[in-house]
């Protein structure tokens, strides 16, 4: 993860970084309901389940590197996002509480 968001419980905001070259993100993990904003390195390969889902993000770019992403990974507030070239089964889970989501775009190089 190169950076990460929260909110601490003043409503003030915190920002973490982690160093670069994390390949998978597993189960669970940003499902803090403080986080509102984070960038994903372009060495993510896989995403577990239910890692964003009680999040506050509201757009998420997933790295061209993306190859696998579990199920129910996205929170409601989400309103776009696109699938890379390298993911071949996208649940739907994924975006089903998603009710402002407003874009869905698949990268044009994904056959899939």
């Amino acid at each position: 993860i190169t950076s990460c968001a929260a909110r601490n419980f003043n409503d003030e905001e915190v920002s973490y970084s982690i160093e670069r070259g994390i390949t998978e993100l597993g189960d669970n993990c940003f499902s803090k309901f403080s986080i509102y904003n984070i960038s994903l390195p372009s060495s993510l390969e896989i995403i577990g389940n239910c890692c964003f889902r009680t999040s506050k993000i509201s757009s998420l770019t997933l790295p061209a590197s993306l190859k696998k992403i579990g199920h129910s990974n996205f929170p409601p507030t989400l309103t776009a996002i696109t699938i890379p070239p390298l993911i071949e089964e996208f649940f739907v889970d994924n975006v089903a509480e998603c009710d402002k989501l407003t874009s869905i775009n698949v990268d044009e190089k994904n056959t899939k």
